[in-house]
């Protein structure tokens, strides 16, 4: 077994406070994040309890419990005049135009004689520290960390709270909300004294991480001897600040080093890993949120880690060691699982294609798909024809530039012109229909609103759907895998630019589209145009439009998936699949729901069901 002095030293030394803080880069393909129910929320920000009042005495701490058994204590204003705190006998005053805003009292030191670790400002709230001052007759204020310039400014309003977490640990917690839009902001700064029973060898105190967060990310500290080495890492809780998240978190840990903090390569891993197990497990159960907490978890991990895209923490102590994990595959099959719960074919069979673009899926494949092998026909589809007429892919619009008319013939629509295909022949020749417009529209009271695009960007991961209403033009990034999904953890590159938006009708509350399997209705508010979770439209109350994915007489739909399409006619859905299948766009179908036609990376392309 390794010896005390052999663990303390195996890991690296933690940068100074005065190097710039490091983004936290995690886990290369990471999974969800979420606790056991008998866990409450409890924010990072520490509340006001009996001790805080203005007028309570300042008392010493008692002596401190056994090590991993710590009850964290929370600082206190000082009881009288600002500028001073109660001391041992007497008491220390802060800098010239500072005030004390919470202070703690304890032997921090095992010296015997009582320590002030404290939060001060100017008398406006700004340019915050945390301080000590070590117990003396003429104590001097050494200053460990300082709130960081981007939090110090004249729209932010920063909240502070202390809160002394281990024997000789002091985290300093401050909210700051900035500017017009209220963003919210943490910043933590972590205050050690060295304990160590030989009073010579013990270093002096010392500022030992600074940590910010964006919103929705919250953290809590506590500190606990997680190695046995009888000294108290550093124990970092992160959530999203989000009440119908309660319980979603993950674990980040620092390990005490005589050279400072160095991260617990096996989290937030561990951690993750029993949160993903968890949302599964509310999956099978039928939990209604085990969805939304699912996707929840992602968007915490993303928060965590630079390499996920969307980072919201920084810290000076740099990163943890990447890890491969099973949070994206956890993730995305507690998604398809409550859809199958639900009846939500596509979305079962989006999931089960998103999970196959992982770089490892761990044999969810066959599981998720076994969720709807009852409810959807197997179809080997072929290539009919390739008509030799170019389709029109410029301009603006979500639309297909095919179309099916009534008796089967197939309409191509070029930048001018619109060419007639007789599938039976394989014909071409120009048709007197003129060319349509493949923008979206529909009226909400007196704004016309039009769809005029959707595209993918990589880092962070986003599909955003592009309209306009009243002139002005707005992007919304939507709720599908596409935004999910990091890069990263995918088997191909990511393929920034336009995504295919297919339109399943356009009712009274606006259009139901569709991305892959994922089912979207827009409507127009306050917010602008925002979108939400659609099933398939009835028919009833739903028009159906030139180019959309629904036949003209509204009896069949067809939804194209990564590799495959999915077809529905007379009430039930078929599967149709093949090498000729992947990577098609801009589909429709016929109105007998038995002919496809798509535009490929060669032209368009024709497809029925391959003859056994």
């Amino acid at each position: 077994m390794a010896s005390t002095a052999e663990r303390r030293a195996r890991s690296g030394s933690l940068p100074s406070l005065a190097q710039l803080p490091l983004p936290l880069t995690c886990v290369g393909a990471i999974l969800l994040a979420a606790c056991s129910e008998d866990k409450p929320y409890v924010p990072w920000t520490v509340g006001a309890s009996a001790g805080d009042s203005a007028s309570a005495a300042i008392e010493p701490s008692a002596a401190p419990p056994p090590a991993g058994s710590f009850a964290a204590v929370s600082g206190t204003a000082p009881p009288g005049d600002p500028r001073s705190f109660p001391l041992g006998g007497g008491s220390v005053t802060a800098r010239s135009g500072r005030v004390f805003k919470k202070g703690l009292v304890f032997d921090a030191d095992g010296d015997q004689r009582d320590d002030l670790f404290a939060w001060t400002s100017t008398s406006a709230g700004a340019k915050g520290e945390l301080v000590f001052y070590a117990g003396a007759d003429a104590p001097v204020e050494l200053v460990l960390a300082k709130l960081p310039v981007e939090l110090d400014i004249g729209d932010c309003s920063p909240d502070a709270a202390l809160k002394r977490v281990g024997h000789g640990v002091v985290a300093a917690l401050v909210t700051a909300t900035c500017g017009d839009a209220k963003e919210r902001h943490q910043f933590v700064a972590v205050g050690r004294v060295d304990r160590s029973a030989e009073a010579a060898a013990r270093r002096p105190p010392e500022g030992r991480l600074t940590a910010t967060a964006k919103a929705p990310l919250s953290l809590e500290v506590s500190a606990m001897d997680r190695d046995s080495d009888g000294l108290e890492d550093l124990v970092l809780t992160a959530r999203l600040a989000e009440p119908e998240l309660e319980g979603v978190e993950a674990t980040l840990v620092l390990w005490d080093r005589p050279t400072g903090y160095a991260w617990d390569p096996a989290e937030p891993e561990a951690s993750l890993g029993k949160l993903g197990q968890a949302l599964l497990a509310r999956a099978v159960a039928k939990k209604p949120d085990a969805s939304a907490r699912a996707r929840g978890a992602v968007r915490l991990a993303r928060s965590l880690c630079t390499d996920l895209g969307g980072a919201k923490l920084s810290t000076s102590a740099g990163a943890p060691r990447r890890q491969e994990t099973r949070l994206m595959g956890d993730a995305i099959h507690t998604i398809a699982l409550a859809a199958s719960h639900a009846g939500d074919v596509p979305l079962v069979l989006a999931g089960a294609e998103a999970v196959a673009g992982l770089r490892f899926d761990f044999g969810r494949v066959p599981q998720i798909e076994g969720l709807v092998a009852k409810k959807v026909k197997k179809v080997d589809a072929t290539v009919l024809l390739r008509p030799a007429a170019k389709a029109s892919t410029s301009g603006p619009g979500t639309l297909s530039p095919l179309a099916f008319d009534a008796s089967g013939g197939l309409a191509i629509a070029g930048d001018s012109e619109v060419v007639r295909v007789d599938l039976a022949t394989g014909r071409e020749e120009k048709s007197d229909v003129a060319p349509w417009s493949r923008v979206v529209s529909w009226v909400d009271g007196d704004a016309t609103l039009e769809l005029t695009g959707a595209s993918r960007h990589c880092s962070p991961p986003s599909v955003s759907i592009a309209t306009t209403a009243r002139g002005s033009a707005t992007s919304a990034e939507v709720p599908v895998f596409g935004s999910l999904t990091p890069s990263i953890v995918q088997k191909d590159k990511c393929d920034k630019g336009a995504v295919d938006l297919a339109t399943l009708g356009v009712g009274e509350r606006g259009p139901v589209l569709a991305v892959g399997g994922e089912l979207l209705r827009a409507s127009f508010g306050d917010q602008g145009v925002t979108y939400e979770r659609a099933t398939m439209p009835s028919g009833a109350g739903a028009t159906t439009v030139m180019g959309g994915a629904v036949s003209g007489d509204g009896k069949s739909a067809v939804l194209a998936l990564p590799k495959s399409l999915l077809v529905h006619k007379n009430g039930s859905w078929e599967r149709w699949k093949s090498d000729a299948t992947a990577g098609l766009t801009r589909c429709v179908v016929s109105n007998l729901g038995d002919r496809v036609a798509c535009l490929s990376t060669t032209g368009v392309v024709v497809l029925g069901a391959k003859v056994k």
